[in-house]
Parts: C-alpha cells; structure tokens; sequence
C-alpha cells in the first residue's frame, strides 16, 4: 500500500544544530510510516532521495529556492506552493516560531496546514492568536501554551518537544574526564553549566551577573562552563567585554573549539551535561527549552528563570529551582523577564554545597523527562495527530 504523504518544512537538519533541526529531524524519524518530503531552510542544493539505501531516516529533500520578499533568508521561504504542487502532499507541515509561521500563507493544496509552533511569553498576543485562527492544525509544545489557549477560547493540540533518550543519559566517568580534559576544566572545580544562544531573550547578562555573585559568595571553587559562541552576532553585549570588567575571568569558560552552525557530536554533548553539578538558565522564555530537559536526562537540577516552561518542569520545586523576577527588559519586540541574578546565584550555592539534595532533585527530573519528553512517549503522540489529519481535514475547534 501506498504511503500517504506530508510536506514538511522547517531548518534543514543534515549539517544544522539549531532546536528546530533537531526537532524536525527527531518528528521525520518518529513518523516513518508517511512518505516525507521535506524543504530546508536554507539549503539551496538539488533535490534529492535522502536515507533510501543506509538510513532509516527516509525523505525528499528540497531546497529553499524563493524567499519571501523583506524577510529574512532563512526564516520563510516562497516556494511552499511549488513544492506543494510537485509533491502533493495529504498533510503540510510547517514548524516555525509563531511570528513567522503565518508568512509561508496557504497553499492552494487541500492539504491541511498543521503547524508546529513555540510560543516563549507567558502572556497571549496578537502573534498566538492569528496561529490559531490561521493554521488548520495548530499544535503547541508546553502547558502553559495550551492554558493560554484554552484561556482564550481555542482547544489546540499539544505534543511536547523531544528529548532523544537513545542519545542523553548517564555516561561513563571516563567520557567525563576525557570532555573536561579537552575543555579545559580544572579539577577539583564544581560546574555550572548553561547551554544556548547568547542572544536577548537569553539574558546573558543577568548569567554573567550571576557568575560575579557566585564567586562574591564562594570564590573561585566554581567554573560557569558556557556552551553558547560569545561572538554570536545577535547578542546584546560584548560577552568577552563583560567578562573581563566583571573580574570572572577565573570561574566563567565558553566551550573551545565548536562550530556553532553544526554543534558538536552527541556523545561529546551528553558528556558535557554528565560532567556538570547544575544547569542554570537566565532566560527570558522558553518556547520548551530543551538543553534544561537534556541535562534532566542525565540527572541533572537546574535553576531557571521563573517564567514559562520553567514552572512545568519543575514541578513543584521537586525538580529544580525557579527563580523570582527581578525587572524585564524589550527583546525582539516583546517584553522579556530577567530573574533575580543574586537569588540565583544564591540557590546555586546552596545546591552545590548540598550534593544529597542535588542527586536527589536531578534523578527527579530524569524521571519527569522519561515520563513526558522522550521518542518512546510522543511518537504515537505524532502518529495520531497524522493518522486524525488523515482521516479529519479538522480545523482547531474554538471553545
């Protein structure tokens, strides 16, 4: 029997380390029972047969050809309706930040447009609800997402972000060493680690300040390893610049050596989560969030903003710690929260002197991911919707 067809289209995923690459990559494979055909953002290569001999991860690969005029080379593409004419596809799938997930328009395919989409402050906007009114399929990735929907008169999908449980998890003490020898971190130094862009909604100001406090409170007994580029073109300060006029030169590292378009290889990033005592995270939201929800695989707590995701994770304070809200700032045209960098700092410490509670709150956190987040656990969950869209050209229903 024939395979029933989807157009998929978001980053392209091959040599690409970006959160929707992974992601789409991770939905690709989950789904292999449809005959994907897939447009990468920003490639610009043939079409071509990808996985048809050797990998089990089997689609079409298309470029992006045409882009939207005024936007952005890589953030929509024109030619969604050429593909879609080409491909004729049963189902469209687009997964994209919200603001720009409206900008590929519908096709002219009877298709319905399903429509992956993060949402990153804790308030509604004009942005979520022309999604909900826009897309045939919206699907949300958090809680929170889907109160503010169902708050708002919408009843939307919901299929969280996936933690690939075959790639994240304890490791070898001998992968731990070797990563901390090929980083540079000293021995004897308790690890703090963050993990994401450097950009605005990231806060890194507010994680350098925490860094400054952290070593007022307890010296230099502390490294803050950075996995992020401190030369992004995006972030909001000289990250370099800050370091140095905060005198954190001794306790603060950013990873050597990565291309930060393709990352790093997967068994050297579950070593990096493995070698930590804490993952922290200044942000000013979260779509889902998924270097926390790594770290928690490898049993790992973490100290976050108190603001979208971060709640749900925590679940009740059983796996890591939230932190109050000291001020906002305006990021990328939306009002942004900044936590109470001495309060972080503050429950980092503690934590690092408490390794019982530290094990105790990380192996929690494990569980919650292997319950919620993994391949096991959403697979069928994107499965349904697929097969529902199938069969229903449904609309999300208002409420």
């Amino acid at each position: 029997m024939e395979k029933r067809r989807i157009l998929g289209c978001s980053d392209y995923f091959e040599n690409f380390g970006s959160s929707f690459a992974r992601q789409s990559r991770l939905v690709v494979a989950m789904t292999q029972h449809l005959d994907w055909h897939y447009i990468g953002l920003a490639y610009r290569g043939p079409v071509m047969e990808i996985g048809k001999d050797k990998d089990p991860v089997r689609y079409t690969l298309y470029p992006q050809t045409d882009v939207l005029q005024g936007q952005e080379a890589d953030y929509a593409t024109g030619n969604l309706q050429q593909v879609a004419d080409e491909a004729r596809p049963d189902i469209i799938w687009v997964y994209e930040d919200t603001p720009y997930v409206l900008r590929y328009g519908k096709t002219a395919s009877a298709a319905p447009m399903v429509g992956y989409v993060p949402w990153d402050v804790d308030y509604w906007a004009e942005g979520l609800e022309s999604a909900m009114k826009g897309l045939d399929v919206p699907v949300v990735m958090s809680d929170f997402a889907e109160k503010l929907a169902h708050d708002n008169g919408y009843d939307v999908h919901k299929i969280y972000n996936c933690v690939d449980e075959t790639v994240f998890g304890p490791c070898p003490k001998e992968d731990v060493d070797i990563i901390k020898s090929r980083i540079g971190i000293p021995d004897g130094k308790k690890i703090v680690l963050y993990v994401g862009a450097l950009h605005a909604r990231k806060n890194p100001e507010s994680l350098l300040a925490m860094a400054q406090e952290l070593k007022r409170i307890r010296g230099s007994d502390f490294m803050l390893v950075v996995h992020g580029n401190p030369m992004f073109v995006l972030a909001p300060c000289d990250m370099l610049a800050e370091v140095i006029t905060r005198n954190i030169e001794d306790v603060i590292m950013f990873t050597p050596g990565v291309d930060w378009r393709t990352g790093v290889p997967p068994r050297s990033m579950n070593a990096i989560y493995n070698a930590a005592d804490v993952f922290v995270s200044a942000h000013g939201g979260e779509g889902f969030g998924l270097p926390a929800c790594e770290a928690g695989l490898c049993g790992k707590p973490f100290v976050m903003t108190g603001c979208t995701t971060t709640a749900e994770f925590a679940d009740g304070g059983k796996n890591g710690i939230a932190i109050p809200i000291r001020g906002h700032r305006y990021a990328w045209d939306v009002m942004r929260p900044m936590p109470d960098h001495t309060k972080m700092a503050q429950e980092v410490s503690a934590l690092l002197d408490d390794e019982p509670k530290r094990k105790a709150m990380g192996a929690a956190f494990r569980e919650h991911v292997l319950a919620r987040y993994t391949k096991k656990v959403l697979a069928p969950k994107w499965k349904e919707l697929f097969d529902g869209c199938l069969v229903n050209k449904a609309r999300v229903r208002e409420i």
